[in-house]
C-alpha cells in the first residue's frame, strides 16, 4: 500500500508509527509540518509548513556533551508556551490556504491509496482542505487536546476542526474518551473508528 502521512516529523510518536507501517513493507511517503531529516526509508520527504512551525525552533537546547538539560518550570516559560498557542490558534489558519495547495499538489504525484494526518490541528484541517476534489480516503489521528484545547479556543478552529472531522474517512484514537469527543464534534457515526495506542510513545 502507498500511504502518505502528514505529520511532524520531528515527533517520536509519528516516527514509532512509521517505522512499525514501515515494517509491515508499506511505502511511505511523509509530509511534515515540521523542518526534519528522519533516518528511514521513506519512498520521498516533503515539508509542507503550517502554522509558522518553519520560524519555530526544535525545541530543544544540547549543552557542550551533547545531552538536552535538564529544565524546570518556570513562569516565564509557560508564559512564552501560552502565547505562542494563542497566536497559532488565532492566525494559524491563515497558513491553512497554502499549506492545503502544497498537500494537493503532492497527492496529485504520489497518488497514495490513503493519507494519513496524524493530528487535527493542523495537519488534519490542511489535509481536509487538500482533499476536497478527491476521493482518497483520509484518516486521522485524534488526541484529547484537539478538542479539549484547540477546538473551542476560537470561533475559526472550531469551524475548522468540524471541516476535518467532515472530510475524514475513519478516525484513530488511543482512548474511547476521545472517538466520543471527536463524535461530538460531528464525526459521523456511521464512520468506522480504531482505539490504538502506541504504548513506545
Amino acid at each position: 500500500m502507498r500511504l502518505l502521512i502528514f505529520a511532524d516529523g520531528r515527533s517520536a510518536i509519528a516516527l514509532n508509527w512509521i517505522t512499525g507501517i514501515l515494517g509491515r513493507g508499506h511505502e511511505i511517503h511523509l509530509a511534515s509540518s515540521f523542518p526534519c531529516d528522519p533516518e528511514l526509508p521513506l519512498a520521498s520527504l516533503t515539508i509542507v509548513p503550517l502554522a509558522f512551525s518553519q520560524i519555530k525552533g526544535s525545541g530543544q537546547v544540547k549543552n557542550r556533551s551533547g545531552s538536552t538539560p535538564k529544565r524546570g518550570r518556570s513562569l516565564g516559560g509557560a508564559a512564552l508556551v501560552g502565547a505562542r498557542t494563542w497566536l497559532r490558534q488565532w492566525f494559524g489558519p491563515l497558513t491553512l490556504p497554502t499549506a492545503a495547495r502544497r498537500l494537493e499538489s503532492l497527492i496529485r504525484i504520489v497518488q497514495p491509496d490513503m493519507v494519513h494526518a496524524m493530528r487535527i490541528p493542523y495537519e488534519g484541517m490542511a489535509a481536509a482542505l487538500a482533499m476536497k476534489n478527491t476521493s482518497a480516503p483520509l484518516l486521522v489521528s485524534i488526541w484529547g487536546n484537539d478538542f479539549t484545547l484547540h477546538a473551542p479556543s476560537t470561533p475559526w478552529m472550531g469551524r475548522l476542526t468540524r471541516q476535518a472531522l467532515d472530510r475524514a474517512d475513519a478516525l484513530h484514537a488511543d482512548c474511547f474518551r476521545d472517538v466520543r469527543l471527536g463524535r461530538s464534534w460531528g464525526f459521523q457515526n456511521e464512520k468506522p473508528s480504531i482505539i490504538f495506542s502506541n504504548k513506545e510513545r
